[in-house]
């Protein structure tokens, strides 16, 4: 499967029924991503699939807090009664080199203070922990983001 073919590991999971294989399908899911971005970064022209990326990305958060029990992304801004933005940081794992994905919910559009912040990380791939500063992500994605029920 080409890395082009993200969407057809993310359709399966959102198909899935099974959490174990949800699980395993997001996984892969977000791996074939991580690929993708790589491949995208060499290339001018490729806006559109990076906002289908982002836009899938935030939809992966959601899926995970309601069929994996992950915390709500919300944070405080939720319920919206003002702007908020889903920050996404992209790491590499120091041990065995694989993407590490971390999603946070703000009020703030501000890189510079999610950049300044400490996340936990576990790799999935080697089950390595640390804890890096934002501004160690490999790439950072701003999203204005709306609650689906409006």
């Amino acid at each position: 499967m080409s890395m082009k073919d993200w969407h057809i590991l993310y359709e399966a999971a959102v198909g899935e029924t099974s959490p174990s294989v949800f699980e395993g399908l997001i996984y892969k899911t977000e791996v074939a991503i991580y690929h993708r971005l790589r491949e995208l970064s060499k290339f001018e022209d490729s806006n559109l699939e990076l906002d289908d990326i982002t836009q899938t990305t935030q939809k992966i958060l959601e899926l995970k807090a309601e069929r994996l029990g992950w915390p709500n992304p919300a944070g405080s801004c939720w319920p919206l009664t003002s702007a908020c933005y889903a920050h996404t940081l992209l790491f590499v794992c120091r041990e065995c080199n694989s993407p590490i994905s971390i999603s946070r919910i703000g009020s703030g559009r501000n890189l510079e203070d999610i950049d300044a912040e400490s996340f936990p990380l576990k790799c999935a791939y080697c089950n390595r922990s640390s804890t890096v500063r934002g501004v160690m992500a490999k790439a950072h994605w701003v999203t204005e983001w709306h609650d689906g029920r409006r």
